[in-house]
């Protein structure tokens, strides 16, 4: 089984907010950690694999996790971050585990994956889901009809068209 996170080298210290809970689990079942953009990172209980982040093999890389991670800090910078690593982690059906912080909030719900804010949320969303394919399936399918109906391209273009052409007769009024 693969837990995937997608940042940088910057951002990767979010995944110290996940990496107890990861190292507890790693007692009980066998995973590996995948980081994309992400400098080394040592564990003792877990294997690793950090790989380089790069536009062409992005998605294939995500795709090949079973599970996707969004640790943050609840305070007002990670209040304001948007959300897009769930949204492509969803977009692939990737079941998720995310901390209810700022957009992550109006992004996911019980329907396609786990709030954590404890090392114990994080410990036993991961337990469900690298215990359950049923579950990672289920999860994994309603975050993708989630993605369809509320982010593609398609839905947010209409939604902005929509708005532009209410503010058309405003505009020409002036």
């Amino acid at each position: 089984m693969r837990i995937g996170w997608i940042g940088t080298p910057q951002t990767q210290h979010y995944l110290n907010i996940v990496l107890p809970a990861l190292e507890e689990l790693s007692k009980y079942k066998e995973f590996v950690l995948v980081t994309i953009g992400a400098h080394t990172i040592s564990t003792s209980g877990f294997r690793v694999d950090c790989q380089e982040w790069h536009e062409h093999s992005e998605v294939k890389s995500l795709d090949e996790i079973d599970i996707g991670i969004m640790p943050l800090n609840d305070n007002p910078w990670d209040n304001g971050k948007c959300g897009y690593k769930l949204i492509q982690y969803m977009a692939l059906g990737k079941p998720v585990v995310a901390s209810p912080v700022g957009v992550n909030k109006d992004i996911m719900s019980e329907k396609n994956g786990f709030f954590a804010i404890t090392q114990q949320d994080w410990f036993d969303a991961l337990f469900a889901l690298l215990e359950s394919p049923d579950l990672r399936d289920t999860l994994g399918k309603n975050g993708q009809l989630i993605i369809k109906n509320e982010y593609t391209t398609q839905i947010s273009g209409k939604r902005i068209l929509s708005i532009l052409d209410s503010l058309a007769p405003e505009c020409l009024s002036r």
